[in-house]
Parts: structure tokens; sequence; C-alpha cells
């Protein structure tokens, strides 16, 4: 299944007011179904990443900085890191430190890992620096 109908299944979904609760991997080979928690955001969506070793990042001293303005100063401890073929729920975008010239970082989920925070949008496998689907972080 492809990302944009991926996401237009979540979409759909969620604008019916059900819950998303299995979903496979957008990309590669076939992966076992995914369980979302009950608090999951409507339009949020999977990606993968292109790179390994991707830091997901947070700040255990200051959370509501590492949210406005996500960085590596801002977001210093990691939570894990994400590999390719790990299945990335990624709830929503904000603007933050430029990473491989893309200003965008996004608020996720590794399925895989359990891993829960930031990480730079230029890490996703997506071609461009916004992504489509995805609300910006309130």
């Amino acid at each position: 299944m492809s990302v944009r109908s991926l996401t237009r299944v979540v979409a759909a979904t969620a604008a019916l007011g059900g819950a998303v609760a299995a979903v496979g991997g957008v990309a590669g080979p076939a992966s076992a179904a995914t369980v979302r928690p009950a608090t999951v955001r409507p339009h949020a969506a999977d990606y993968r990443v292109w790179a390994t070793n991707v830091n997901i990042r947070e700040s255990t001293w200051d959370p509501a900085t590492c949210a406005l303005s996500p960085s590596v100063a801002n977001c210093p401890d990691i939570q894990g890191q994400a590999q390719p073929g790990h299945d990335i729920y990624v709830l929503c975008q904000r603007a933050g430190q430029t990473v491989g010239g893309n200003p965008y970082w996004v608020n996720v989920q590794d399925n895989t890992n359990g891993a829960i925070g930031w990480m730079a949008s230029y890490y996703i496998d997506y071609p461009d620096n916004r992504l489509p689907n995805v609300p910006d972080c309130a």
C-alpha cells in the first residue's frame, strides 16, 4: 500500500470517528499489523526513515522548549533510534532546527522500538520537507 493510500485510509477512518486499530507498513516488504493507542490524533501517518540510527529526542528537563522549538540543543535526551524498516508513526510537525536543508521536525512514535519524541523530518523517507496529511503541532 502506498503512503498516499494509507494516509487516505487513516484520514477517512478518523473522519468517521473510528479508531485506527491496526495499520501495516507503507513501504518495502509486508510487515505485521501495528496496534495503535486509543489517543492517536486524526490525520497522523506512518512513514519510514532512510538513514540508520536516527535519534528520537526529548527533553526531560524542559519538554516545553523542546516541543516549541525542536533541535538537538533543545531536545538533548535520546529516547531511541529509528532504523530503515521501522514503522514510524508521525503525529504532527513543526519548524525547528534546520537539518540537511529541511526546517521541519516531526513528533513521532517508533512502533518498532516504542520510542516517542522528536526527530528531524530530513530523515523521513519522503521527497518534500513538509509531510502531507500530517497536522502542525498545536
